[in-house]
């Protein structure tokens, strides 16, 4: 009977061993099995697998090239070593990124975020631009005086349009994709500043 009860219990023992789990999965509201997992990635790969991590966790280090001064919420990281450079917008736990974070090598979790640019898009947004033209023109008659950095601004926007609208063209697709990250959280791994 005692050997009976001990193999009994090592049996068990050895069923809830096997029966780990390296990949967590929690259920979601619909019932389904969703990953915990974050992924780790190099800023070097993020322009390659950002189409197949749409909505997935990340995380990922870089250097803060730039943060948005006035809004406090975009910070653009770059890659010491190569061009890659990735936009990162503050989730909503983050009231914004503090300049004092550019030249700091930073390490941050965040979701990946598709933003499809469509041809509607575009013209809608070249339309926008033409009505600002004509609007600066009307306010410009009689007078000699012309916003020359605002025309060079829009002029430039325009550009960026019709390279887009050729690019939308060449793709063969009905959309143009542009990634980033929301960050969820970010942490200071040390300074390049002098």
């Amino acid at each position: 009977m005692k050997n009976t009860l001990l193999l009994l219990m090592l049996t068990i023992i050895l069923i809830s061993c096997g029966k780990t789990d390296n990949n967590p999965t929690q259920k979601a509201d619909d019932g389904t099995q969703t990953k915990q997992d974050i992924i780790e990635i190099q800023l070097t790969q993020f322009k390659d697998k950002a189409p197949k991590l749409v909505g997935k966790k990340i995380v990922f280090t870089g250097l803060v090239d730039h943060t948005c001064k006035h809004s406090g919420k975009r910070l653009f990281l770059v890659d010491k070593n190569s061009d890659a450079h990735l936009k990162v917008e503050a989730g909503k736990d983050i009231k914004r990124f503090d300049e004092k974070l550019t030249g700091n090598m930073v390490k941050v979790v965040g979701l990946v975020k598709e933003k499809k640019i469509d041809l509607k898009y575009l013209n809608d947004w070249e339309k926008d631009v033409m009505n600002k033209i004509e609007g600066n023109k009307e306010l410009h008659l009689g007078t000699h005086e012309k916003a020359k950095g605002n025309e060079d601004e829009m002029d430039e926007t325009l550009n960026k349009i019709k390279t887009m609208k050729k690019e939308l063209k060449e793709s063969g697709k009905g959309h143009l994709s542009f990634y980033s990250v929301e960050c969820v959280s970010y942490d200071v791994l040390n300074s390049d500043k002098k």
